[in-house]
């Protein structure tokens, strides 16, 4: 299970740690979101709906996990397990698209907006 830290949402006694979703091999996160590998870590996966209501958030499979992941402004990065490809996800659109490779690892520089 994952669990969010509410620092600045916090009122009143307890701990400010709320569900944010199921089960979860490695975690990346940024400003594009919160993104997991399944448990044997060969399956990417987004965050769908994060927020308080745990009821609807879940884990969306995306693909790949690939041998390396990086998390961008408004998507993410994954370089394949054979190194041959860097493959870019766009959460606007849910898409993927080769963008280089091959490579033996993966650097992503952010951009200012």
């Amino acid at each position: 299970m994952v669990n969010r830290w509410l620092a600045d949402e916090h009122q009143g006694p307890g701990l400010p740690w709320i569900y944010a979703a199921g089960p979860a091999g490695d975690l990346y996160g940024g400003v594009a979101g919160l993104f997991s590998t399944d448990l044997s870590g060969e399956r990417l996966r987004f965050l769908t709906e994060p927020g308080t209501d745990a009821t609807i958030q879940n884990w969306r499979d995306i693909g790949s996990a690939g041998a390396e992941v990086w998390v961008g402004r408004r998507e993410a990065y994954v370089l394949t397990r054979d190194r041959s490809e860097i493959l870019r996800w766009s959460r606007d659109t849910g898409a993927w698209s080769r963008i280089g490779g091959p490579a033996q690892t993966l650097t992503v520089w952010a951009t200012p907006e």
